[in-house]
């Protein structure tokens, strides 16, 4: 059987990609789950508690991803093509993640949620400028940049490139709507 955890990661998931992050509550998330609202885990008492769930789970996975890369690229080149190909691959596996990074809402008291957000691309920007400084050491990329506005303006591209599909997500959703709607 599957730990809680995964299930319930896949039912907000299932929620956020259907509905969007707006609809991620406790009540809906039981109701995903199939199950009564006093099941869900005590961690889960609010819709705050659930975000910080996923952000950590995010954070696990992301911070998994860096190190399996770091493990196994001893070339910069490599390293820094299979971090934004992974990258690519894990939010549009989880599609729902990549909703949250870029999530319209933060709910008021979700400081743990947004301080966790933060800290996961600030993991993934000192990845980069680790990966950016081996090449100018080994001579792979120019020594003259500057690192860290080079790795800024690099994941400035990555974020604007997939910001998109979210907006693409919420419009599948509301084309969906509507066709339901009008049957």
């Amino acid at each position: 059987m599957e730990p809680i955890e995964s299930e319930i990661e896949k039912a907000a998931g299932a929620i956020i990609e259907k509905a969007g992050i707006n609809a991620l509550t406790v009540d809906s998330l039981a109701l995903q789950m199939k199950i009564p609202k006093n099941e869900l885990p005590a961690y889960l008492k609010n819709e705050d508690d659930i975000l910080k769930f996923l952000a950590s789970r995010l954070e696990n996975e992301i911070q998994q991803l860096i190190n399996n890369l770091a493990a196994m690229n001893p070339d910069p080149e490599k390293e820094l093509s299979d971090l934004f190909k992974n990258l690519y691959d894990f939010y549009n596996r989880k599609s729902y993640f990549l909703d949250l990074m870029f999530a319209d809402i933060i709910h008021v008291n979700a400081i743990a949620f947004a301080s966790t957000l933060i800290k996961i691309r600030n993991d993934i920007k000192n990845y980069l400028i680790k990966i950016l400084e081996q090449g100018k050491k080994t001579g792979v990329f120019n020594y003259n940049i500057n690192t860290r506005k080079e790795a800024d303006s690099v994941l400035n591209l990555f974020r604007f490139f997939m910001s998109d599909l979210p907006m693409t997500h919420k419009m599948v959703r509301d084309l969906k709507m509507l066709r339901e709607n009008e049957e």
